[in-house]
């Protein structure tokens, strides 16, 4: 279903996530620091601050530090001319030149940059968007936050609402994020697939509860979240899956929401 659902993204949304690009050659990310979890930089995006809980990243493993991160990702989304879908592409064909240690660095820092999203109101944010957010959609749509960059994702961390100021909104509700967020997991996957050992080892997010108050009244997510309230003037909150952001924006617009929703209705066997 999550491939299918990446392909029909591809074609439904491409008048307006169109990239010229060309995957650029690989090239090797910073090294892991010295000592797991070394990168003590505070700042918008640091697990003690924001929305976000603390970083699931436990043991010994080796992280990559916040700066190599983000160098990467911007490289990477550069070459993509601002496309999430295509910048998790690009970032696949990186991840091909890392050793195992240092992917495992990568997707150490990559889930502990994801969790700081996995709250309640940036659930509620999402499903304000999308209708019904299932556990993969959101995952997918962190990941896609993620794949804008760092501003765009330290601004999300300590304030939801600024997701408001995504232009491109609409397409994380289609799943345009999922190659960036499985990047690693699918350069790991494709090295190591056959032993299960390997595959055990890898990092991978087993979040449980989204931290933060779950608001249940929809008046009051809109309450709590006014800019995009202001965006979505009719959103997805207790809606079937869809597109409900900038559904007024045009014939494009429409038929993004009308047929994107008609397609998950079906997957989700309500057609």
């Amino acid at each position: 279903m999550r491939g299918g659902l990446g392909r029909f993204a591809s074609l439904l949304l491409a008048t307006a996530l169109v990239s010229g690009c060309a995957p650029g050659a690989a090239a090797t990310v910073s090294p892991p620091p010295s000592e797991p979890g070394a990168d003590s930089s505070a700042g918008p995006g640091d697990s003690s601050t924001g929305d976000g809980p603390s970083s699931p990243v436990r043991g010994e493993q080796p992280v990559l530090d916040e700066a190599s991160f983000w160098q990467l990702v911007d490289d990477v989304r550069t070459r993509a001319h601002g496309d999430p879908e295509v910048t998790g592409e690009l970032l696949t064909a990186r991840l091909t030149s890392l050793d195992d240690t240092a992917l495992t660095a990568y997707q150490n820092r990559y889930l502990d940059l994801s969790a700081r999203l996995y709250t309640w109101r940036h659930w509620q944010a999402a499903e304000m968007a999308c209708g019904f957010t299932s556990d993969d959609v959101f995952t997918d749509w962190r990941a896609f936050v993620i794949a804008h960059g760092r501003s765009v994702y330290e601004s999300a961390v300590t304030d939801a609402d600024t997701l408001a100021d995504v232009a491109d909104l609409p397409a994380g509700c289609a799943g345009v994020g999922e190659a960036f967020g499985f990047a690693a997991l699918t350069v790991h996957d494709d090295r190591h697939g056959g032993d299960p050992a390997a595959l055990d080892a890898f990092p991978y997010d087993d979040l449980e509860e989204p931290d933060g108050p779950r608001l249940r009244d929809h008046t009051a997510v809109r309450a709590d979240l006014p800019r995009l309230a202001v965006r979505i003037p009719r959103d997805g909150l207790g809606q079937a899956p869809g597109v409900y952001v900038d559904h007024r924006s045009g014939v494009l617009g429409r038929l993004v929401s009308t047929v994107t929703g008609a397609f998950l209705d079906r997957l989700a066997g309500r057609g």
